[in-house]
Order: C-alpha cells, then sequence, then structure tokens
C-alpha cells in the first residue's frame, strides 16, 4: 500500500509546472515588456514633432565673425544636416557637413538643452600661396581657395609642407628684426633652402644648420651688408665661416666697364 501511495502522488507531480518555472517565465516577460516601453519610448523621441530645434548657434571660437566663410555656405550646410528634432538630430552628420566647407578647419557640434544646437568652427588661418597654385594654412595644410590678401610664396615638394611652415615662422622672425619680409621661400627635393626678401635679394641657405646660417646673415647684414643692398642680387650662406655675395647686373657691368678703362 505505501508503494502505491507514493505512485500514485508522482503521477500527481507531473502534471504540474514547478514554482521557478512560473518565476523565470514571469521575469523574461517583464524584461520584455521593459524593452518594449524603451524601444517605444526611443522611437517616440526621436519622431515626436515636440522637442523642435529652436536655435542654432554658429560661431568661430575667440572671434567675433569669419573672414572667409560666408553666411550662404553656412546656411546651406545647415539645410543640408540639420534634420530632426533634438534628439534625433546626428550631430556626426552636421559636423562632417560643416567640415566640407572648405575654409573650416575645426567643428565641434554640441547639444544644449532644450532646443539648441551649438556648431563652432575654426576657421583657417592662409599662411602663403602654394606652388602658385593653392593656399597653405598657418597649421601646413594645403587647401584650394583664392585670398586677397598680399601673401608671401612657398615652393616644395610634397610632404614638406609642415616643415615650410615651422621654417618659414623662424626665418621670417629673422629677417623681420632687420624691416624685412620674405616674399618666396624655397624648398627643393634635396631640402636646400632659399629666400627671396621683399628688397628683391636672394639668400641661399642650402641643406644644413639653416638656423645658424640665418642667424650669421642678420649679423652680416647689420654690419656689413645693409649699406650695399641695392648692388647685392644674392647672398650666398652656405659657407662655413663666411659668405659669397653676387652684384646685381647693372653693378656688374659697371664694375666690369671701370676695370677695362685702367
Amino acid at each position: 500500500m505505501r508503494w502505491n501511495n507514493k505512485k500514485i502522488k508522482l503521477q500527481q507531480n507531473q502534471g504540474r509546472t514547478p514554482p521557478s518555472a512560473i518565476r523565470n517565465l514571469t521575469g523574461w516577460l517583464y524584461t520584455i515588456l521593459v524593452m518594449m516601453v524603451l524601444v517605444g519610448g526611443f522611437y517616440w523621441l526621436i519622431n515626436t514633432p515636440r522637442f523642435p530645434i529652436r536655435h542654432i548657434d554658429i560661431a568661430e571660437q575667440d572671434k567675433p565673425a569669419f573672414e572667409h566663410i560666408s553666411h550662404q555656405e553656412l546656411e546651406q550646410a545647415r539645410q543640408d544636416s540639420m534634420m530632426g528634432n533634438i534628439f534625433s538630430v546626428n550631430l556626426n552628420k552636421v559636423k562632417a557637413r560643416f567640415e566640407q566647407i572648405v575654409w573650416a578647419e575645426n567643428v565641434e557640434v554640441s547639444r544644449i538643452w532644450p532646443d539648441t544646437i551649438a556648431i563652432r568652427v575654426d576657421e583657417r588661418q592662409p599662411l602663403a600661396h602654394w606652388n602658385d597654385k593653392q593656399l597653405i594654412d598657418t597649421q601646413g595644410k594645403v587647401f584650394d581657395a583664392t585670398v586677397a590678401d598680399d601673401l608671401p610664396s612657398f615652393y616644395g615638394t610634397e610632404n614638406s609642407e609642415r616643415l615650410m611652415v615651422e621654417q618659414y615662422k623662424h626665418l621670417q622672425s629673422s629677417v623681420s628684426s632687420l624691416g624685412l619680409n620674405i616674399e618666396k621661400l624655397f624648398c627643393d627635393e634635396r631640402h636646400a633652402w632659399q629666400l627671396l626678401l621683399n628688397n628683391g635679394i636672394t639668400v641661399k641657405l642650402g641643406r644644413d644648420d639653416i638656423r645658424n646660417r640665418m642667424t650669421r646673415f642678420v649679423a652680416y647684414w647689420q654690419h656689413t651688408l645693409a649699406d650695399q643692398a641695392n648692388q647685392i642680387e644674392y647672398v650666398d650662406m652656405r659657407y662655413r665661416n663666411g659668405f659669397a655675395v653676387k652684384l646685381n647686373k647693372n653693378v656688374a657691368e659697371q664694375t666690369a666697364d671701370e676695370q677695362q678703362k685702367k
């Protein structure tokens, strides 16, 4: 009889769902319900006409206005990229579109609750003409644009852009102490340097020890060369302890005539 009672109880239990299984099922249903609410809420946020973008703040960092970027370019970039409400607008897309503006060097985009998109733009600062075809900015980046400013000209090879910018800043600082400016800066494939000053004189610096050679030129100019500036075509600083000077054509011909008369 005891064995029969146990068998009957076992058969009765086989038809019931264990309490732990019910708890697990309830937990999964609750999780699914929460996820559905979250997904539904997300889609509601990105598609609702509420929370519109009411203000778009576009400005250059640390400056009151742009010098080269036009209002039309900014407006076109805004129309192309500013879609959706404050939650759904794609900030990466906005950033990429504004970076397509030629004069835009760096762009930062952020949301400001509850209804503003702030766009901060760093405008390129042109430093020189590049190989008579493009412009180069103060960061050594070459870009296609035109400018009315009176800029020097750089003539260099590919991948020498940043080096030329760095070298120019030092060389210009040196000659500015003489009241002069660099009109043209050359760096050939051998990395030999020379520059043309705004008084028409070329300075040949060669490949090595460029900055020390420039320092020596400044010293020689102050003590010797300045008084003869209108007679000089170029100054060659590629000598260890001195320099060579070539007189301009008119002075050279006059000197030759005088020597023949003697």
